[in-house]
């Protein structure tokens, strides 16, 4: 494809597809992310429309554990509780002298991977305590497996090469539940074009807001992927246009709403929670504080309820002619008179659109909220940095100052809430020690007369 440019974002309801063709024209397109009746693949579907434009022509994480018997230790002169003679030497990444103390046990460990593929498990992931500075143990167990039959394998020594052995555990189990899906896609989507792609540069989107190769994207690195692309067009969209002021972004799309800041400098963090998984690699601070648009809607004991579960592109919501799910749809409410059948979700912008809009007038002019009944009030959650606690604020009683926003000094509110805060639980505490002390002076110490 000489001369033409492709950027693709697909999202968990849309893929948006934005080409630069030869001779700089800019050509969007926005299709569903899955309508298997019509396509099997959302952006390859986009690209080939686009060119047709523009070149006319005629469960839970893991499911089983297995211990593996090993252990390689620091070598220490001064502290040897072993003849480090009869020991195997082995240098580490970092040049440090370690010692095995056991080798795995190849033979023993293939019959408890043989166990594993008959139940029909096909992908692995492995963690060994000291695999971040000596990952021999590690590529013996990946060789074994894959000659074995396993269809993915996952060491995290590759994948988080980091000291604390939980969370790079949890981050490779991510990374081997997620990698066969993505590289199943992948492989969909580059078995569409000539030569599979190898002659074209491919870019993938990460959690951190690099990009990388096709063949180099994996499952722990691609989890905030679709956000940290809006993060990254916000900074270069926004951010600037009144000065140097900080810009918060709000993405909501078909699946989940994401919330972002940026003040001239990608905020990163290396290790986050997602789904309940720790997952330690690299990630743009990025906040999901909701569902999306195509959340579902759900009335349940007697109330209204959006998400969290979202419909996605497929099934997909009904008002895009998907006879499954109500879905919220950046609305409160759908009323009748907006809730036509259209093939496609361009069509609803030109189905009888001067009737849409004169009942929509009457709608708000007999049943709209009075501007005097609603009132309206600012809170942050905010939080000391690397700390979990937040507390909500509002800044009413803060009046507004030279570098804080339009709605007050939230900055100095929330630390007058943390003091107000640590005097609460200091009262606290030093009533009890009073109560004790009365205690102690009518009764005496416990089991003792007065």
């Amino acid at each position: 494809m000489p001369g033409f440019e492709f950027a693709i974002d697909r999202g968990g309801t849309f893929t948006d597809v934005f080409a630069r063709c030869p001779g700089g024209k800019i050509r969007v397109m926005k299709l569903l992310s899955e309508d298997p009746a019509h396509y099997v693949d959302a952006p390859r579907e986009g690209i080939r429309r686009i060119m047709e434009e523009a070149i006319q022509m005629p469960e839970k994480l893991y499911e089983v554990v297995v211990e593996v018997d090993e252990r390689v230790v620091l070598h220490q002169d001064s502290c040897q509780l072993h003849n480090s003679k009869k020991l195997k030497m082995v240098t580490g990444v970092t040049g440090e002298q370690l010692e095995v103390w056991q080798s795995v046990n190849l033979a023993d460990l293939e019959g408890k991977l043989q166990g594993l593929l008959t139940a029909g498990i096909k992908s692995l992931a492995v963690v060994l305590i000291h695999s971040y500075i000596w990952a021999k143990h590690e590529e013996e167990i990946e060789k074994l497996a894959l000659r074995l039959g396993f269809s993915h394998v996952s060491l995290s020594s590759r994948v988080a090469p980091m000291v604390r052995v939980v969370p790079r555990g949890f981050t490779a189990c991510a990374d081997a539940y997620l990698s066969p899906c993505i590289q199943s896609y992948l492989q969909g989507f580059r078995s569409g074009f000539k030569n599979d792609l190898k002659l074209v540069q491919v870019l993938f989107m990460q959690s951190d807001g690099g990009l990388t190769p096709m063949e180099k994207f994996i499952g722990s690195r691609a989890v905030l992927s679709g956000p940290a692309g809006g993060v990254v067009g916000l900074a270069r969209t926004a951010y600037g246009l009144d000065g140097q002021k900080p810009v918060i972004g709000f993405d909501m799309g078909g699946t989940s709403t994401d919330v972002s800041r940026y003040a001239g400098e990608y905020e990163h963090v290396f290790e986050a929670t997602t789904a309940g998984v720790p997952i330690q690699a690299p990630q743009l601070d990025i906040n999901t504080v909701a569902a999306g648009g195509g959340s579902i809607l759900f009335y349940r004991n007697g109330i209204f309820l959006v998400g969290p579960e979202s419909a996605g592109a497929f099934p997909g919501p009904i008002c895009y002619k998907k006879d499954t799910q109500v879905c919220f749809q950046h609305m409160a409410w759908h009323w009748r008179t907006s809730c036509m059948r259209h093939r496609s979700p361009v069509q609803c912008s030109t189905h009888r659109q001067c009737s849409h809009s004169w009942r929509s007038g009457l709608l708000h002019f007999k049943k709209a909220v009075c501007s005097s009944q609603i009132s309206t009030q600012e809170f942050l959650n905010m939080r000391y940095e690397r700390t979990d606690c937040a507390l909500m604020v509002s800044a009413r009683h803060n009046p507004r100052g030279p570098d804080s926003c339009c709605y007050g000094d939230f900055q100095q509110a929330f630390v007058d809430r943390c003091v107000c805060v640590c005097s609460f639980f200091y009262y606290i505490y030093v009533f009890i020690l009073l109560l004790l002390l009365l205690f102690f002076n009518l009764y005496g110490p416990v089991g003792m007369g007065p």
